[in-house]
This record gives structure tokens, sequence and C-alpha cells, in this order.
């Protein structure tokens, strides 16, 4: 049977201040002491919260056993002694007392609990009402001013802490759901996602402020119209606008004594009555579509003109579908360039960088579809690249960026060793132009884009649903093709 601790007859040792020079650092299962200035700096303010373990040999000197790190700060600071729980040796020999000083050390280092992020929201909550400043938590507790702002805002809302407590979230992440606190609708979705995908929560976030955002436009639009005397109707997507009964589209009508048979605009439909305007979402482009009817046209002395022949007939059922989906992935696209471009940008100015750029740099410089210049994205891809390093980029219609280049060209003559992460956004940027541009053909849906997205991925970037699409739909015909 394995021997046990046993509290009642054990030596818990004693503390003893024992002096820097009679301190000897053991043997550690940790190999690397990472002893950061975070770390260094709560030692300096607080101490020690536990006392070091260690024995004393025959020479008198204190042997630790437990709490490397803790010793290593303390003699990084410089203190003259230091408190050290001071146990009798074990008595063992050989690689019997190395396998309890291993066993003593990795139970150290992995048997602590770290308080959850709910449990540090709540701690800081508690010194906050305590009168304590944002600025004296953050010095106090070795955290940046940012987390201690953020966790506070989530123990704030009850909304975001019970999420929190509730999900397995990180605080930033909880923070998102403050934003949308007063939205049942949306609470509830971002809890379905981070409770079945929360890798998920940032784009889909993204999404519902879209959506957000178009509901506002939309509703200006709306009373616009109806101050100008236009009925209006909603729609929810383009392709589910009916036309009105008794009614026809503005741009198909005609004065009957018109011989030009001049079709009618807004402005001078405005003259008739039973005007109808049916708003509904865009995914591009100012976000608000509008088509204009007239009711009781031909009572007011107006025709419908012949278009027969002049299109291909009505669309298929497979035909809508294509549409409907093209239509879905410019949507989520528009929504996932927002998170995206927010992660290049942090990702840029991190350390340290992933040791696997390099192939996506070569990719841009050889392949003519994505690659530096392409469709003339060399101008936009620079002036993505100035804004994620922060060099100021001067848009001026006459110099075609000349600013920018030379202001590019100066940050590196004067941070030489920035030049690889510079390449690195550059190239970076030459997707990025094609990948978030609305107007562009392949915006949302082009199998093209799929190297670009996979190599974001390769370096810790989330897909959205419609980017693992493109890559889907990228390693596929990469298949056929090899075939």
């Amino acid at each position: 049977m394995a021997t046990t601790y046993d509290p009642t007859t054990a030596d818990p040792g004693q503390i003893e201040k024992i002096p820097a020079g009679d301190v000897v650092i053991d043997p550690n299962v940790r190999t690397e002491v990472r002893v950061d200035k975070s770390f260094i700096s709560s030692i300096r303010v607080l101490g020690f919260q536990q006392a070091p373990v260690g024995y004393r040999d025959d020479d008198g000197k204190v042997h630790i056993t437990v709490g490397q790190r803790r010793i290593s700060a303390a003699l990084e600071i410089g203190w003259p002694v230091i408190p050290i729980v001071v146990k009798p040796r074990r008595e063992a020999e050989g690689d019997r007392l190395e396998e309890l000083r291993l066993l003593e050390q990795i139970a150290e280092n992995e048997q602590r609990l770290s308080l959850s992020p709910a449990e540090l929201a709540g701690g800081y909550k508690q010194l906050a009402l305590l009168g304590v400043t944002e600025d004296q938590i953050a010095r106090k507790t070795n955290a940046p001013k940012q987390t201690v702002q953020t966790a506070l805002t989530v123990a704030n809302s009850q909304v975001a802490a019970n999420v929190l407590q509730s999900r397995p979230v990180t605080i930033d992440q909880a923070a998102i759901f403050v934003e949308f606190a007063d939205d049942a609708a949306a609470v509830e979705q971002l809890t379905a996602v981070v409770t079945e995908r929360p890798e998920q929560l940032e784009h889909t976030a993204a999404r519902i402020r879209q959506d957000r955002m178009i509901a506002d436009k939309i509703a200006a639009q709306a009373a616009l119209l109806e101050v100008d005397g236009w009925t209006v109707q909603h729609a929810d997507r383009e392709w589910n606008i009916s036309t009105p009964k008794g009614a026809a589209e503005i741009g198909s009508l005609y004065r009957t004594d018109d011989k030009k048979k001049t079709r009618l605009d807004v402005a001078t439909a405005a003259e008739y009555s039973g005007r109808i305007a049916v708003v509904y979402p865009r995914s591009w482009g100012d976000y608000v579509g509008v088509k204009y009817f007239i009711r009781g046209y031909a009572k007011q002395g107006l025709d419908v003109a012949n278009t027969s022949g002049s299109g291909k007939g009505p669309l298929s059922e497979e035909e809508k579908e294509r549409r409907r989906q093209k239509r879905i992935d410019r949507a989520e696209m528009t929504a996932a360039t927002i998170v995206r471009r927010e992660w290049i940008e942090t990702f840029l100015n991190s350390k340290p960088k992933p040791v696997d750029v390099n192939p996506w740099i070569a990719h841009v410089l050889l392949e003519t579809d994505t690659g530096i210049g392409f469709n003339g994205s060399d101008s936009k891809a620079r002036d993505l690249t100035a804004t994620w390093l922060d060099v100021e980029a001067k848009k001026d219609q006459f110099d075609n960026g000349y600013e920018t280049r030379r202001n590019l060209e100066k940050h590196i003559t004067e941070k030489p060793a920035d030049a690889a992460r510079t390449i690195l956004a550059y190239a970076i940027a030459a997707g990025e132009t094609i990948a978030g541009d609305p107007k562009h053909p392949w915006f949302g849906d082009s199998p093209n884009l799929g190297p670009y997205f996979a190599a974001l991925a390769s370096w810790g970037y989330t897909l959205s649903d419609v980017e693992q699409r493109i890559v889907t739909s990228y390693t596929e015909l990469a298949k056929k093709r090899k075939a």
C-alpha cells in the first residue's frame, strides 16, 4: 500500500528568513523559469502569498524544492533575506528521493486551480465597490488596465455576468454580450452560438451589428419616403418582393400620351397617387434597397411597356437558389471582413510571428490572381498596410498614393528590423483588397480566395462559415484538377 501524508505526525516545517546567499535552487521539473515583469512586480508589491519550501543540508544551505519562480523573482528584486518554509530533509535515498522530488514539484505546479473568469471579474468588482479605482486595481493586481476595464464592464452587466458564470467563455467574449444586453433575441442567438460553436461568437456578433445597422438605415429611409408621400411596405429580402396587387413597377410605366414612351422614375412618379415603396435590406452598397410601384396606374393614364423578348424568361429554381445563396454569402462576408481585418491588425502587431508566413509571401509574389498589382490592387494594398502598421496613409487622387509609398519607405528606412513585418502586411493586404471588396466579383463566393483564407487559418484566425465554404470549395476543386 502507498504511503500517504499523515497530518498528525508530519513535520510541517517552520518559516525562516534565510540569507539570499544561503539559498540553493535544486533541480526542478520546470525547465524554463519564465519569471516575467508582471510576476516580479507582484512579488515586489505583495511579497509571497505562500512561502517557498526547502530543506537545510549539513552545510547550512537551504535547498528549494518548491517555489523556484518565487525564489528567482526575490533574487531578481534583490531581497537580502527570503522567507522559506524549512522542512526536514526527506528520508529516502537515490532514485526514491528523486521520485519524491519530481512528484512534489509536478503536484505543486499542476494541482493549482486558477481563478475562473467569473471569479476574477467578481473580485475586481468587489475592489471597485470598496473605492479602488481602475488604475489602482490594475497596478495592485499587475493586470493590464484594459483587462480590468473589460472585466468591470462585464461584472456590472447582469446579462454578461450570467454568461460568464454559466458558459466556458473568456472575459472578452462575455463583454460582447454587454453590447446586446437590451436585445433579448440577440442575446438568445449569441448564447446558442457560444454554447454550440464558441469560435464563431465574434463573427455572429459582427453579423448582428450589421443587421442592426441595416435596420436603422431602413427605418430612416422609410421615414423619408413616408414624408414624400409614399406608402411604405417592407420585405426581408429582394427575392421575396411581390408586386402589390393592381400595381406595376415605375420603371416599366409610361404615359399613354407620350409617343416616346419615356419610363417613369422616382421624380416623375411623384405626381401620381397610389405610390408604394417596398424597402428591403441589401448586403452591399448603401445597404438599403427600394422598389417603387404605382397602384391603379391605368386609371391615371399610364401603361406598362412591352418587355417581351427583352429577357431570357423566368429564372429556374436552381438559378434562384444560386442567386439567393450568393446574396447570403455576400452578407456574411461583409460581417466577416470586419472581424478578419481586426484580427489581421492584432496579428501583425503581436509577437512572436508564426514561422510559416514565407510560403504565403512567395505565393503572392508568384500568383497572378491574388498577387500584388492584380487588378490595380497595389494602391489599396499600400493603404491597408499603412493602416495596420500605424503609418500615415495619405488619400490623394492626384498623386496615386505617392505620399503613402513614401511614408512606408521612410518607415522601413527608420526601422530596418520592421521590413519583414511590412512585407508580410503588404502580402496579406494583396489578398485582402480582393477578399474584402464588396464590388469585386469574387466577394463572398470564389474558390480562388481559398489559399488566402487557408493561410490566415493556419496562423490562428478562426474562419467564419462563408470563409470556410470558400476554403472547402478550393480544396475540392484542387482535388478534381489532380484527378
